[in-house]
């Protein structure tokens, strides 16, 4: 064997190693999204359940906010929550007298951020870091949250509680657990994933074994019946909107 073709044998099994590797490595990559997946889902089913749970007590959702004496945002949903989410503790400690961002209440937030981290974020928004909420409501005119006002699911959802969403899931929001800010429905977009991130986006895909594909990409929203589902980007603008009111009398096909 010539020094040359030594060289190109070498070359080859260096090729065939790093092939091998990468073979075995990209099963365990596209493994995690499933993972990833599964967790969220179980997080908004627990999150679901602990808005039907408060409906049952007080005979209707929470509003999306309390507001102080000015008609301003000072509270969030998130807080009224956090008993039937099994952080009765952390309701307790939160001052109500002081703003959502007051000095007791930041530091309560750090709190949330390390022990409610598997509730209201998901693990593939990594961007949040545990500091902020994946899961908003969509507020404003016929939607399912109208600022500090409540709705009732036998009565004020006439399109059907398995018709309209509750909340969605949006990665990156920027919005902090406490904060009373959630995405307004007169501002938003309606695609799902949408390139201008205005709306209703997360990190989700359904993955094959080898690849990911763009065109398979979708978010989590959560019914007001408590259900919850994968909504594609692939779905029409138009559907989201639909499904994002309580009472426009739209015809959403397949619900």
């Amino acid at each position: 064997m010539t020094k040359r073709q030594s060289r190109l044998l070498e070359y080859l099994v260096v090729v065939l190693i790093i092939g091998v590797v990468l073979a075995l490595l990209r099963p365990v990559v596209s493994d995690r999204e499933p993972f990833h997946r599964e967790h969220c889902r179980s997080r908004l089913t627990r999150l679901g359940l602990a808005l039907q749970n408060y409906h049952d007590v007080y005979g209707a959702f929470p509003p999306a906010w309390l507001a102080d004496a000015n008609g301003q945002p000072l509270h969030s949903w998130r807080v009224l929550l956090l008993p039937f989410l099994g952080h009765q503790d952390i309701y307790d400690a939160y001052r109500f007298d002081e703003p959502w961002n007051g000095p007791n209440n930041a530091e309560l937030q750090e709190k949330v951020a390390r022990e409610l981290g598997d509730v209201l974020s998901c693990s593939s928004d990594w961007k949040n870091m545990k500091q902020a909420a994946s899961y908003l409501a969509v507020v404003g005119p016929h939607a399912a949250w109208a600022g500090g006002q409540s709705f009732r699911k036998g009565i004020d959802f006439s399109d059907g509680p398995a018709n309209t969403i509750l909340v969605v899931e949006v990665n990156d929001s920027g919005i902090a657990w406490f904060e009373p800010r959630d995405l307004e429905i007169d501002g938003m977009c309606f695609g799902i994933n949408d390139p201008s991130n205005c709306g209703i986006r997360s990190q989700h895909r359904h993955n094959t074994y080898w690849t990911y594909s763009i065109k398979s990409k979708f978010a989590h929203v959560i019914y007001a019946d408590g259900s919850v589902a994968e909504l594609p980007d692939t779905t029409p603008p138009r559907i989201v909107r639909a499904l994002l009111t309580r009472d426009g009398g739209e015809e959403v096909p397949g619900r």
